[in-house]
């Protein structure tokens, strides 16, 4: 998937004024470990965590983070990635196009 790019990379530019950002979902095991690796590949992305909570449920860890300054492809590898983790249940991500505020433009 590295260096790939589709028209959906390209939104940003086709729609000024708006900006893409990446919610993706996570379910992994309940440690400290599991959300240190999950948070280290999100870093390694090179985008920002715009929110970010966390919330327990069945005994499953439950992460949402949205993330801005990526690509829609480098959010699916990130996903990809993040799947192959052994102690990861589920994981996706939703793309989102937001206007950016007067004053950011």
């Amino acid at each position: 998937m590295v260096g790939e790019c589709t028209q959906e990379d390209d939104l940003e530019l086709v729609l000024p004024g708006m900006v893409l950002t990446h919610l993706v979902l996570i379910a992994s095991e309940n440690d400290v470990l599991s959300m240190i690796m999950i948070l280290q590949a999100v870093n390694r992305t090179g985008g920002q965590i715009e929110t970010m909570s966390s919330g327990v449920r069945a005994g499953t860890m439950e992460l949402r983070v949205r993330l801005s300054g990526i690509k829609a492809t480098a959010a699916r590898s990130l996903c990809a990635n993040v799947a192959q983790m052994q102690m990861v249940r589920f994981v996706s991500v939703e793309h989102h196009l937001h206007r950016l505020s007067r004053r950011a433009i």
